[in-house]
């Protein structure tokens, strides 16, 4: 299995849970990120931190550089 990060949202991104899952909005853009419902503070999967960084990238939010050399901070 491999590695899990836990990840914290931009404030800009606003968030509903709707049953299981949580829903983070970007307003201006109306991108969408659905996850399943982790706890807080709980580790995400590495399959979820590559769909975030393509959804955040193919929506002009993050590109994947930014977004590794975040995920490498919060890792070490």
């Amino acid at each position: 299995m491999g590695k899990s990060y836990f990840i914290a949202f931009p404030k800009q991104l606003r968030y509903t849970q709707i049953c299981s899952q949580k829903i983070y909005q970007h307003p201006s853009s109306g991108t969408l990120i659905v996850l399943p419902g982790y706890e807080q503070q709980a580790y995400v999967r590495t399959l979820h931190l590559v769909a975030v960084r393509r959804i955040l990238s193919e929506n002009g939010l993050m590109d994947s550089d930014r977004f590794n050399s975040f995920l490498n901070k919060v890792a070490s």
